[in-house]
């Protein structure tokens, strides 16, 4: 639903034929997917190397011991924030940060991930917190926190949104959400 109502032809591929549909497609999403099989991934992996784009999003897949460790990312445990914000696309600071909700944990990076985007905390807030409304307003700048990595893999790229956008669109239908996210596709 994000993807159709930001404006892009979407084609969900049920696990067992993804091998066969990618040598077609030019850019796969992942969209908070808990597992994968050994295939898959390696499938995807290849996707990449051969000059396609993979963006995850919401939290890594697992599938053997390794746990997609080309991707050059790691999570940690505990959630850092139970909402955060995404920085806007423009430049001339007219629009305001997106709210995304959902567990945002905190990661580590290879050293040739590139961090496209940090995170924007909730104001003074801290995973667990409650408002009275249930969301903490923005902090007024950028946390240390990525929020959007990139890895170069062969002839592609591998990128990561620790958000958990497709959940929270399809729970809240926030329009914002789906406007940055016809900005991530365009870029």
């Amino acid at each position: 639903r994000l993807l159709l109502d930001a404006g892009y032809p979407v084609a969900i591929v049920p696990e067992d034929l993804l091998g066969e549909r990618l040598s077609t497609a030019r850019l796969a999403i992942l969209s908070e997917c808990e597992g994968l099989l050994k295939e898959t991934e390696e499938a995807l992996r290849h996707f990449v190397q051969d000059g396609g784009v993979l963006l995850i999003t919401g939290q890594l897949p697992t599938s053997a011991a390794d746990s997609f460790a080309w991707i050059g990312v790691t999570r940690e445990r505990d959630p850092w924030q139970d909402h955060i914000y995404l920085p806007a696309w423009d430049s001339d600071g007219e629009r305001t940060p997106v709210l995304v909700h959902g567990r945002f944990h905190c990661m580590q990076t290879a050293a040739d991930v590139e961090i496209l985007l940090p995170a924007i905390q909730p104001y003074d807030c801290s995973f667990g917190m409650r408002f009275g409304h249930g969301t903490g307003p923005a902090s007024l700048y950028p946390s240390d926190v990525p929020a959007l990595v990139r890895r170069r893999v062969g002839q592609g790229s591998v990128c990561y949104l620790e958000a958990p956008i497709g959940s929270a669109y399809e729970r809240d239908g926030d329009g914002w959400q789906a406007d940055w996210f016809r900005g991530l596709l365009e870029r």
